[in-house]
């Protein structure tokens, strides 16, 4: 279980990141705390993109499902994950 003061320092960082994506006019989708790494979803933009070419971000998963192809990018922003899905149809 965690104690407050890791939830209070995850709290930290998903505002550090989060500010930092409103700054690169990025779409947060959700939030999740589990685990010792926050998650932040976030809609594809051009950011995801230079950080792809720049081996900054990375594809981790690609996978089928009833919508069709997509593919989970993913790089990482003052101690949290920073994820997004991309429809390859």
């Amino acid at each position: 279980m965690k104690s407050i003061a890791d939830i209070n320092q995850q709290m930290n960082k998903v505002q550090s990141a989060i500010m930092a994506l409103n700054a690169m006019n990025t779409t947060v989708q959700s939030v999740m705390i589990a685990g010792s790494k926050p998650v932040i979803r976030i809609a594809r933009n051009g950011h995801c993109a230079r950080l792809l070419e720049q081996g900054k971000a990375s594809y981790t998963h690609v996978g089928h499902d009833g919508s069709g192809r997509f593919r989970q990018g993913v790089f990482e922003l003052h101690g949290c994950r920073i994820t997004w899905s991309e429809s390859l149809h």
